[in-house]
């Protein structure tokens, strides 16, 4: 038994705070470390205690069998929960050879998507027995590696943790790194109900310098990985993230600021080490304005905007940030959240002071007067949580404590005493008190008269019992006193106990707000561009080159129009603000800009262009003299694109089937890439990928020709396109895949493709056509390319 080291009152066993003074004991964690090398059951991968000779938890011999630091049965390498989900097949209503065909070609990638996955290797690197931790946090380290931080009462039953290492895992976005990975492997505890924090220390060789660091989960139910909360400094040597269910875990890195359209906040400062929030003076006249406004007033929003810049990473890649917010569309919300952001740290600010006992009366007074005046019509959750603190701890300036006086008979007082113990209906032991302050947290105007009303309550109940009730009314306010003394003396430890969970919740509504503030920097805007034509189907307005133009990284902002004249921009606010917020779109048609202003007013805008009939007619006069060679020397160059839209037609020229795909999706949203190249005489030789991310099959179709002139001049090039496919996997791979190839292989040479381009307008025009025989009759297939020059 230990005891209180500020008293010297001998302490019950795992006390948190001292009964008889109140203060608070310095928790032993309880801390279970994992060597690097521990003896491993060869077959299930439990660790075992020292000449064992049965695992304790497979049952298996284990004796001359164990392995030191072995790695899980290469069977586990590649878990399940992270083997990516398939596609959905897709079901039309012909099933026929050619509808058959048609899903193969397009959703093909469905059959390799396991794959096309590098081998994940999954190692078993320590094992864990973990016993419920009801009274004390529960800390579990692996080595200096992780470090796993459970909150009270989390763990309440007897548990085990594996803890295995990750590698070769593949990031689910481009320009991401997983520097460390985890799975953490509960036995019996699935989700926890508050948040556990995790620190990984980053590896020594590890760049930080302009990288931003960040946790991903994966999602085991819908199959993708997810960001979790995290904290990153980059002069601190880990990374912190927060979580209540535990699955394979990657800490990730990007570099911050890389001038993109999806450019995001991934992870913050902890926001109790940020240096730029408001003094005690500067919180003070935050909290009057406050009262006056009746919502945050200037110096809260500038105060709010100063920590969300040092706690984003902001100040030095933004010239004068909080201006250019205020021009966005997300600024009423954004100046709301920064605002209440810069009330609650002046609130805890105000609070500190107030514990640490500078100043205390004046502070409280003006503490009551902003609430009294300004909480019940201005009700923030926040608020309501940072100041009931206060209330509290004015609750415990009261003094407290009659003089105590010889009682004439001790009889009354044993009675009296033994009825509180036993029978009085308001008695409550700390945790009862506990719960009662939490549960009258929202009556913050009246909150010491609540507590004072129950008080009185407990002390006069005796009145009702048949046996106390008849003590002579001269004994009861000396009793009832003494009593008083014993409560407040309880209060005065259970108000500590209460602070702490407040003080825990006013750094919840601290960071909720800059999660809020983060959301609304990684939310989207979004610039609709459409050209018109002279007619509602007009090609000339396809295949346009279109930007915004900006002087950061203009290349980003560039698109080529879909076959209805449209490019849609796609970017975060972030991403808005980092370019200089942007406001012109230009659109080049036949060789000329043509110009519009914007204005991101709203969350997205429209920019719509005309094209001109007349000028159209005087560029048609001006190119009419080209020669054929003059337009084929044109065309030379080097083309991309993907396929946009496929089409099956029947022998009777019926389309049983249309897909489309959005252009501006990006490639990986096709399930074909083309690569054309012409030579300035016209010659062409034309590639198109199927699944063009997959590394383990090649499936292609190649061909070769010249652009002749078509029946009105235009050049035009048709030819036979031939199909190729090859395995690019080892032995044990290919065995599984072949079959899959072979068929694949059998359904495409039903057909004879052929490519189909055309050159018009300064726009190139391709598409792949396979012609198939079947009892006599024709069926075909259609691809559509967007094709634009590189």
């Amino acid at each position: 038994m230990s005891n209180c080291p500020e008293c010297g009152m001998a302490l019950k066993q795992n006390a948190r705070f001292c009964t008889a003074c109140g203060h608070r004991i310095q928790q032993v964690s309880i801390v279970q470390k994992a060597e690097s090398s521990v003896n491993l059951c060869p077959d299930c991968g439990w660790s075992q205690p020292e000449g064992s000779r049965f695992c304790n938890q497979c049952g298996s011999a284990v004796k001359g069998r164990t392995r030191i630091g072995s790695c899980i049965d290469p069977a586990q390498s590649k878990p399940d929960n992270l083997a990516k989900p398939s596609k959905p097949k897709r079901w039309f209503r012909y099933v026929t050879i050619t509808l058959l065909a048609l899903l193969l070609l397009v959703a093909h990638v469905s059959y390799f998507d396991f794959f096309r996955e590098p081998e994940i290797k999954r190692t078993l690197i320590a094992s864990y027995l973990l016993q419920p931790n009801d009274s004390t946090p529960l800390i579990i380290e692996y080595g200096s590696e992780v470090r796993i931080n459970i909150p009270v009462g989390q763990i309440n039953q007897s548990d085990s943790l594996k803890l295995y290492s990750l590698e070769n895992l593949r990031p689910p976005e481009a320009g991401l790194q997983f520097v460390r990975a985890y799975d953490f492997e509960f036995q019996k505890t699935k989700e926890f109900k508050e948040h556990v924090e995790v620190n990984v220390s980053l590896p020594a060789e590890t760049k930080t310098e302009g990288m931003d660091f960040f946790a991903l989960h994966f999602n085991e139910k819908n199959g993708s990985w997810e960001e979790l909360l995290t904290f990153w400094d980059e002069n601190e040597p880990q990374v912190s993230f927060f979580t209540r269910s535990f699955s394979p875990v990657g800490v990730s890195s990007e570099e911050r600021f890389k001038g993109g359209l999806n450019m995001r906040i991934r992870s913050m400062k902890r926001p109790s080490t940020l240096k730029k929030i408001p003094d005690i003076a500067q919180s003070e006249k935050i909290l009057e304005q406050y009262s006056n406004f009746q919502a945050p007033g200037s110096n809260a929003f500038r105060q709010g905007m100063d920590a969300v810049s040092e706690a984003f990473g902001l100040t030095s890649a933004f010239t004068g940030f909080t201006e250019e917010v205020a021009r966005l569309p997300i600024f009423s919300k954004f100046n709301s959240n920064a605002g209440e952001l810069g009330v609650l740290f002046s609130l805890y600010q105000f609070s500190v002071e107030i514990y640490d006992g500078k100043d205390q009366q004046a502070k409280l007074n003006l503490s009551k007067n902003l609430l009294s005046y300004s909480l019940g019509k201005w009700g923030w959750q926040g608020l309501r949580i940072a100041n009931i603190g206060i209330f509290i701890f004015d609750y415990t300036l009261t003094k407290f404590g009659t003089a105590m006086h010889q009682m004439a008979e001790e009889k009354w007082e044993k009675q009296y005493n033994e009825f509180n113990k036993t029978r009085n209906r308001y008695r409550k032991d700390a945790a009862g008190w506990k719960k009662f302050m939490l549960d009258n947290i929202d009556n913050r105007e009246s909150f010491k008269e609540v507590i004072d009303a129950e008080v009185h309550q407990y002390l006069r109940d005796f009145t009702n019992d048949e046996v106390v009730g008849n003590m002579p009314v001269m004994y009861e306010e000396t009793l009832m006193a003494q009593e008083r003394i014993r409560v407040y003396e309880l209060l005065n430890m259970v108000v500590k106990v209460v602070n702490e969970e407040i003080e825990k919740k006013r750094q919840d509504e601290i960071i909720e707000k800059f999660i809020a503030l983060k959301d609304l920097l990684n939310s989207k805007g979004q610039v609709r561009v459409s050209v018109y034509g002279e007619l509602a189907e007009s090609k000339e307005v396809a295949g346009l080159p279109v930007r915004i133009k900006s002087e950061k990284h203009p290349e980003v902002w560039k698109g080529v129009t879909n076959g209805a004249g449209q490019f849609t921009f796609d970017f975060t606010w972030l991403s808005y603000l980092w370019h200089g917020r942007p406001t012109v779109v230009e659109v080049i048609y036949k060789n000329k800009p043509l110009t519009q202003e914007f204005d991101m007013g709203n969350q997205s805008t429209d920019v719509r262009f005309y094209i001109d009939k007349d000028s159209d007619e005087n560029e048609k006069e001006e190119n009419k003299d080209l020669s054929f060679s003059q337009i084929l020397s044109q065309i030379g160059g080097s083309y991309s694109g993907i396929c946009t839209k496929t089409e099956t037609i029947d022998a009777a020229g019926k389309k049983l089937v249309e897909e489309q795909t959005q252009v501006d999706a990006g490639p990986n949203a096709s399930e074909q890439a083309v690569k054309i190249q012409v030579d300035r005489s016209g010659n062409a030789n034309v590639t198109i990928r199927l699944s063009p991310n997959d590394t383990t099959i090649y499936f292609a179709f190649t061909g070769k020709g010249k652009f002749e002139a078509g029946p009105d001049g235009s050049p035009v090039a048709t030819f036979p396109m031939n199909y190729e496919s090859r395995i690019n996997a080892q032995d044990k791979v290919k065995e599984v895949v072949e079959p899959l190839k072979k068929l694949m292989d059998f359904l495409v040479n039903l057909y004879k493709y052929s490519m189909q381009m055309e050159y018009r307008d300064g726009v190139l025009f391709a598409r792949l056509k396979g012609t198939m025989v079947y009892e006599g009759q024709e069926a075909y297939i259609v691809y559509y390319y967007e094709i634009k020059k590189q």
